[in-house]
């Protein structure tokens, strides 16, 4: 199954940021960063954009067990 489409949203102003101009990441964070882009280059129409933190307590909860798991954040799938 191929994604077509992507709506991401982000209580972190720097991460909406990066991800739009990924020049813009510190060094640490390029790594993630270069294979964000690869995965953009599969899905043709995606977006993203910033949500408070407040505006959406069950995505903030999510994140905080995201932070909690031993494996990577992001796998790239082929």
């Amino acid at each position: 199954m191929r994604i077509t489409k992507l709506l991401i949203k982000s209580d972190s102003t720097n991460a909406v940021k990066w991800t739009k101009c990924p020049n813009s990441a510190p060094w640490r964070m390029r790594q993630l960063i270069l294979q964000m882009e690869r995965l953009k280059v599969e899905v043709k129409d995606w977006e993203i954009g910033h949500d408070r933190r407040k505006a959406n307590q069950r995505a903030d909860t999510l994140a905080k067990e995201g932070v909690r798991l031993q494996s990577e954040i992001l796998r790239t799938f082929m």
